[in-house]
Order: C-alpha cells, then sequence, then structure tokens
C-alpha cells in the first residue's frame, strides 16, 4: 500500500515557530566559468534583526562539482566597511566586516598568492576587505571521494558571528557514475542543511564586537515572543515535507552550529515509521554501505548521508523529526535531558 507521509523536520529544542514547506536552497550556477558568492547582511527570516548571509539567503545557494575540476570562486564583501570594530591584541570577537572563504571537508590546497600563485586556494588567513572581491581557484584531485560538505566564511574572530549567523551553504561533490550500486545512484536526494542559533551568544559576540549585524538579536526575539535559540532547516523552522511512502530518498545534511550538538530520531502518533540507512559520514562513503540506524548524531560541522524511506499503518500519517538527549552508560546518572546529544555517530 502507498500512500504519503508527511514529515516534520525538526522538532528540536524550540516549538513556537512554525512554517511550512521544505525551501529549495537553490544552486550557484557557472558565470563565465565562474562561481559567485556575495557575503552580506540580510534580514533573519521575520525576527526583526539582521543576520549574515550568502546570495541575499539563509543558507546560502549549493555548489556542485566534480572531482578532477578546476572550481574558481568569486567572493564579494557586501558588509559595511564601518560596522565592526578591528582586532586587538585582548580581542575575541572583532574584524566581523572583513571576511573569507573556507571549503569545510575538502581536500584541497591552501596555496596561494603568497606561494606564488596567481590565485588564493583554501586559505582562512587571506582577509577580504568591505567592498571588495577576489578569486580563489581550487584543483580537486581526480581521486577526490564524491561527498557532502560545504563551505562558510572563516577569517579569524568573525568565523562565530559569520558562520553561526548563517552564511553558508552546501558544496558537494557528484557521484560519478558507477561508483555507487544503481540502487542508490537513482535514489531521489533531498538537501537539509540544518542550523542552530543560539541569539543569546550570537548577541553577545555582536555587542564586543561593535556590530549592527546580530546586535540586539536575542533581546529582540524575546520581545517578539520568537524563539532565542532557533534551529532551521533550510532556513525555515519545523517545515513540513511531504514524501511518497515506501520509497527510499538519499538525504544530505549539514549541521552548521557554533557549540549544540543533536541526536535525531523520528516519532509518529498516527501510525507512521521511518526506516534510516546510513551511507556516509562526513563527506566519506563507510566501507559498507547501508549501516541500519535508529538516530543520527550530528555535531557541530558534522555532514552525514542517509538514505530515508517513510510508510504508515494508514494513510495518510506524519513523522516528526527530534532532538533527545543521548542514553546514559548504565550507573551514571548525569543526563541532561536538554535534547542536545554529544554522540559522534
Amino acid at each position: 500500500v502507498c500512500g504519503m507521509v508527511s514529515v516534520r523536520l525538526p522538532a528540536l529544542l524550540s516549538c513556537c515557530w512554525v512554517s511550512s514547506g521544505l525551501k529549495d536552497l537553490g544552486q550557484v550556477q557557472l558565470s563565465n566559468g565562474v562561481f559567485n558568492i556575495s557575503l552580506s547582511s540580510i534580514p533573519f527570516g521575520d525576527f526583526g534583526f539582521n543576520t549574515f548571509g550568502i546570495n541575499g539567503q539563509v543558507p546560502g545557494p549549493s555548489i556542485r562539482v566534480q572531482a578532477g575540476d578546476t572550481v574558481t570562486i568569486e567572493l564579494s564583501n557586501g558588509l559595511d566597511p564601518a560596522d565592526g570594530i578591528p582586532c586587538s591584541d585582548a580581542s575575541r570577537f572583532c574584524d566581523c566586516m572583513f571576511t573569507n572563504m573556507h571549503l569545510h571537508g575538502m581536500h584541497l590546497s591552501s596555496k596561494g598568492v603568497l606561494d606564488s600563485r596567481s590565485l588564493d586556494g583554501d586559505d582562512i588567513t587571506v582577509k577580504l576587505s568591505a567592498g571588495e572581491s577576489m578569486l580563489y581557484q581550487h584543483v580537486i584531485p581526480e581521486n577526490h571521494m564524491p561527498g557532502t560538505h560545504w563551505y562558510h566564511p572563516h577569517h579569524h574572530h568573525a568565523t562565530a558571528l559569520q558562520a553561526g549567523g548563517g552564511a553558508a551553504g552546501f558544496f558537494i561533490v557528484e557521484d560519478p557514475p558507477e561508483f555507487l550500486p544503481e540502487v542508490f545512484l537513482t535514489m531521489p536526494e533531498v538537501l537539509w542543511f540544518i542550523s542552530t542559533h543560539n541569539l543569546d551568544a550570537l548577541q553577545l559576540m555582536a555587542d564586543e564586537a561593535q556590530t549592527t549585524t546580530l546586535r540586539n538579536a536575542s533581546t529582540i526575539a524575546a520581545a517578539n515572543g520568537l524563539p532565542t535559540n532557533p534551529i532551521l532547516v533550510n532556513g525555515e523552522s519545523m517545515p513540513t515535507v511531504d514524501l511518497p511512502s515506501h520509497t527510499w530518498h538519499r538525504v544530505r545534511i549539514v549541521y552548521a552550529s557554533i557549540e549544540q550538538s543533536l541526536r535525531l530520531v523520528t516519532e509518529s502518533s498516527s501510525g507512521g515509521t521511518c526506516a534510516l540507512q546510513l551511507l556516509a559520514k562526513d563527506g566519506i562513503y563507510l566501507d559498507t554501505i547501508p549501516r541500519s540506524v535508529t538516530a543520527i548524531h550530528l555535531f557541530p560541522g558534522a555532514r552525514v548521508d542517509v538514505a530515508w524511506s517513510c510508510s504508515c499503518t494508514s494513510y495518510p500519517c506524519s513523522v516528526v523529526v527530534k532532538s533527545v538527549p543521548n542514553p546514559q552508560p548504565a550507573g551514571n546518572g548525569n543526563g541532561n535531558g536538554n535534547g542536545n546529544g554529544n554522540g559522534n555517530g
């Protein structure tokens, strides 16, 4: 029996701001052989304050490449040069008007202009000033494993504000033909960019950095009756996606967070069940796929590829994806019970 299963993603730490539908993140298209990425200050949903975003959205659009590609990225810094303070010896959060771009998880050279190359590689010491643009060039090795990765700013002292505020996106190395068994290559693909935004922490960072972006974020959210620790999927809170039952989907997950970890499970009060089959962790396929799992462990920066299929005892039904604490070892009564699982899967 086939039908539709309504999956709500995810019911995590916040419960009071609900939207519908899973946003399509879009894809950065090549323009004259270049991927164009722009960092700027943009509204954080309907919360009433600004955050850091990519190409006008949180999270940014996806970039998809293949092993062996030479990838050129133009990064533009659209921030206000006067919005923040420069770093001093005592600074923790500062320089947030500067930026750069890191391809998290990729095996790439960091060599660049200082090493007599024409363009910079994956060098996190590069410092791009507000109002300026620069070109990166990455030569992806022919033998680079296909997988799920992500891009984000990585300028020291500003990474937590910029990436933690939402300036990030998928960076996917595609599977070559016949790399995987046909059953996995032909699965419908779904992208879930899950992010937690601790507005209390981000507000403190913004205050210290003296930037108007994310300034008073927690205060404004609380005043508007909105969560101060929102968890988003593709920039939306608790979106609902309808999936055909008994159909396997390949779900690519990136988890972006400053400090929180999650352990995701599924539950249903209407007869829905989901089977999860792990394919890859952090952009690396398991030696043998798939592996049946009952939970997905996410730590800051983690990536997970999982095959996902749901069904109902009667149709339609719904399934909620939520975070639960890690089970404690026998004899250890120190469970925190706050939904912040710390497993490393």
